[in-house]
């Protein structure tokens, strides 16, 4: 099997575009040869300090132009780099620590500070490497023989979002990473003199596959200077940005700012523009086209266990608004019913990912222990090998007559109402179509003394008006069934809780909603 990883794509494509631009952040522009000459000089330095193949490595660096270097000498010594999302407070990367247990951990001085202080926090066997002092010290004067990589390593563990529960380590190994990359690039067009605007953390699925995809096309990845919304429309602006990818959060935001700018569409150059993490309202969609309607709109699903199943090919944009699409290039998609068999057109069943890019498994759980997510591959489908594992994602879709899938709910996110089975994720579509509404979500909430009942928690925008639970109680009666309207409309004070890779964390929202938190009732 090729022994190429991301340090081997990395090399090839210094040699083909030497002088292209690698990375950018501000007015710093690293090409691919002056990259490859730092991640040459920190995979050295790494050698040195003892980083051995196989070694985990925990990193949470400055979004910086070292980040992305750092990550590919990891790969170059055969490491298992994991990153860590800035956004996470000490405990929780003191937890992070404790799960990885990894040989190292590199971070920012004031991060290292930090843990010192925390009292969770439990040291690396081989201690932090401090990123600035790393950068700082001279090359070893006797260097160490890097080690053959092997498409065959762990490459990265890669943390779940953590929106319905504590974050899991998701193993990938390079060829998983890579068939991953090369999926992407092949039906985005990504070519040699694309620039990306890097939005989203590397410690996210999502934002490592940007980095990934320039380097293997030769493109650019450009890091955003700033997270403020006018900032980032006038950087795509300024710098040619031809691709840029987001969450539902962030379409809706900048659908919002875009207006006030003074940035005319016909500025950018965009050539297309990719949503994933989660379902995207139809009204958001179709602001992002009515505002951007020269760009091509790329919708796409998938987990960190499987990091891409599924994309929308943007031909398909106005008349299937909305769907999750069809398997991304190297991939199955298949819908399985509760009896274990495949869904006819039409029948919600679970989404199932088989391909070469379904994880490992958990980081820390034995290879023996019984998993819901990684299963053996059902016998009904075609050409088993032996042992070959899909993985169950927890999400639901059906499959209409056309072989589009559309994104119903998550498997745990299902209500039960009176016999009735509800997707949350209609009531919420519908909920956010009246004016004001910012978010809404939809749950179920159980009580000893009360029979259960679907509770809609609403999130107002800033410049809201009053909006009884009665106006959004008969708004709701007019679009969906009668069994489907809540019971109780609960207004939250300010924005609903995010996860750190920016998510709606709904566990967070279920908890309060179920322990009668104090909300306002009407607005």
């Amino acid at each position: 099997m090729s022994s190429r990883n991301l340090y081997e794509v990395l090399a090839e494509t210094a040699s083909l575009h030497p002088h292209a631009p690698a990375v950018e952040h501000g007015q710093t522009v690293v090409t691919y040869a002056q990259m490859l000459s730092q991640v040459n000089d920190l995979r050295d330095k790494l050698l040195a300090r003892g980083v051995q193949p196989g070694d985990r490595v925990a990193v949470m660096v400055g979004r910086d132009v070292h980040e992305p270097a750092l990550l590919f000498a990891l790969s170059a010594c055969r490491a298992v780099f994991a990153s860590l999302n800035r956004l996470w407070k000490p405990a929780q990367v003191a937890y992070a620590l404790r799960y990885l247990r990894p040989a190292f951990f590199v971070t920012g001085k004031t991060m290292a500070a930090q843990m010192t202080a925390c009292g969770d926090y439990v040291a690396p066997p081989g201690g932090v490497v401090v990123m600035e002092d790393l950068l700082q010290i001279a090359p070893p004067s006797i260097r160490v023989t890097p080690p053959t990589p092997s498409v065959l390593d762990l490459g990265a563990i890669i943390f779940t979002s953590g929106s319905s529960g504590q974050p899991k380590g998701v193993m990938h190994s390079n060829a998983s990473l890579l068939r991953w990359t090369e999926s992407t690039v092949r039906y985005l067009g990504n070519r040699p003199g694309d620039r990306v605007l890097a939005i989203l953390p590397l410690a996210f699925g999502y934002g490592l596959n940007q980095l990934l995809s320039m380097v293997h096309c030769g493109g650019c990845y450009r890091i955003s200077q700033s997270v403020l919304m006018g900032d980032v429309i006038r950087e795509l602006a300024q710098h040619s940005v031809t691709g840029l990818a987001g969450i539902p959060n962030f379409w809706r935001d900048f659908t919002r700012a875009l207006p006030g700018v003074g940035i005319a569409s016909s500025e950018f150059s965009l050539r297309y523009v990719t949503n994933a993490g989660g379902h995207c309202p139809s009204s958001v969609l179709a602001e992002v086209r009515a505002q951007i309607e020269q760009t091509d709109v790329y919708l796409m699903y998938g987990t960190t266990e499987t990091l891409r199943s599924a994309y929308l090919p943007p031909h398909l944009f106005e008349s299937k608004m909305g769907a999750i699409g069809v398997a991304v290039p190297g991939a199955q998609v298949l819908l399985v019913g509760a009896d274990g068999l495949p869904c006819r057109p039409g029948e919600v069943g679970e989404i199932v990912h088989r391909g070469p890019t379904v994880a490992q498994g958990y980081f820390g759980a034995p290879p023996e222990t019984p998993c819901d997510r990684f299963r053996p591959a059902p016998e009904w489908l075609p050409d088993v090998q032996a042992g070959e594992k899909v993985c169950f994602t927890g999400d639901l879709a059906r499959q209409d007559n056309d072989g589009i899938l559309w994104f119903e709910s998550r498997r745990d996110r299902q209500l039960k109402i009176n016999g009735f089975r509800i997707s949350p994720t209609e009531i919420e579509d519908v909920t956010k179509q009246l004016p004001f509404v910012d978010d809404a979500v939809a749950v179920c909430v159980k009580s000893d003394d009360k029979p259960e009942a679907i509770h809609l928690a609403v999130a107002l925008r800033d410049d809201a008006q009053s909006l009884s639970e009665d106006e959004v109680t008969r708004f709701l009666r007019s679009r969906v069934a009668n069994y489907m309207v809540p019971a109780k409309v609960h207004y939250w004070p300010d924005a609903f809780p995010r996860t750190a890779n920016g998510k709606t964390d709904y566990g967070t929202i279920q908890r309060l909603l179920n322990l009668d938190h104090p909300l306002k009732q009407s607005a």
